[in-house]
């Protein structure tokens, strides 16, 4: 478990989840603290508001959704830019996957993280829900008519 750095422990984080999205088996949450407060913006089913790892676990990658996603090398999150100040670090990612049918998905994220004692107590995490429904969810969704 990393014990170093904010930045290092945010980066265990992401490379926890590569290897999850790789199909490698592993706990992508083992870096987040048992009282973890992980925040996702969005439209429900996305949206996800915990206030407990174990919350976490039941809410950020549900059932539905992890039956979507087709694990395979390279898939993941990568980091576009690092902002850092104090114990707090935010990401802008550009995620790489697809689902189980071959649609891409190549989402793009925000994340804050903050860091305690190596693990990361709080998490605000935002995304292009629409994209995310229509790969997790096969949802369609339109522009609004104006007429």
């Amino acid at each position: 478990m990393p014990a170093g750095t904010p930045r290092e422990v945010v980066d265990a984080f992401i490379d926890i989840s590569c290897q999850g999205l790789g199909g490698e088996p592993v706990d992508v949450f083992a870096v987040l603290d048992d009282q973890v407060e992980y925040i996702r913006h969005g439209i429900k089913p996305i949206e996800a508001k915990c206030k407990s790892l174990a919350e976490v676990r039941e809410r950020v990658f549900p059932p539905e959704v992890l039956a979507a996603i087709m694990p395979r090398p390279g898939f993941g999150m990568y980091p576009l830019e690092y902002i850092e100040e104090g114990n707090r670090v935010v990401v802008i990612m550009k995620g790489r996957g697809a689902n189980i049918y071959g649609v891409p998905y190549d989402n793009t994220y925000f994340f804050l993280f903050e860091v305690r004692n190596g693990k990361i107590v709080r998490v605000v995490e935002d995304l292009d829900a629409s994209l995310s429904f229509r790969c997790f969810y096969h949802v369609h969704l339109e522009e609004a008519r104006r007429d």
